[in-house]
């Protein structure tokens, strides 16, 4: 249990999805990772990320 708890903490993992497997989890564990390396940059960064995620959803949207 301690080596869970451990690896847990260590990779920042949501246990929360295998726990309660029925209740809707509301932000992923990789979302969660993702929003802690976020909190790290500056907004020049964070436009950076901004620019390349709306260049992503704009992809994935269907040619006309």
């Amino acid at each position: 249990m301690i080596t869970t708890i451990q690896l847990v903490t260590m990779f920042a993992v949501s246990v929360d999805e295998y726990i309660f497997p029925d209740k809707e989890v509301k932000k992923s564990s990789v979302r969660r990772r993702l929003n802690a390396e976020l909190d790290k940059l500056n907004d020049k960064e964070l436009s950076v990320i901004e620019a390349t995620v709306i260049g992503l959803c704009k992809a994935k949207e269907p040619e006309d």
